[in-house]
């Protein structure tokens, strides 16, 4: 299962906490990933509340590895497919 959830920040940018995701794998928090792209168009405004993430990373399992984003991360990204593809 994934979830989304606040996590703390050790972050130089002011902000105490990031917007999560976690892989709840057995029982047990298998794997957390933060969003790195804050939007500050339209409705949202996440700068005022989360620190970015300072990366991203691979969650290695059994069988592969895999990546898990969260919205700009994944689409605004310009990076992005280059990174994903060292998950592979």
């Amino acid at each position: 299962m994934i979830c989304g959830l606040v996590t703390p920040a050790d972050s130089d940018a002011g902000k105490s906490v990031l917007n999560s995701a976690a892989l709840l794998m057995d029982g047990k928090v298998a794997f957390v990933q933060s969003k790195m792209l804050l939007p500050t168009y339209d409705v949202f405004d996440e700068m005022r509340n989360f620190a970015p993430a300072s990366a991203r990373n691979c969650f290695p399992s059994a069988a592969n590895r895999m990546a898990l984003t969260i919205c700009e991360d994944a689409w605004n990204d310009k990076q992005f497919v280059a990174q994903a593809a060292l998950c592979a």
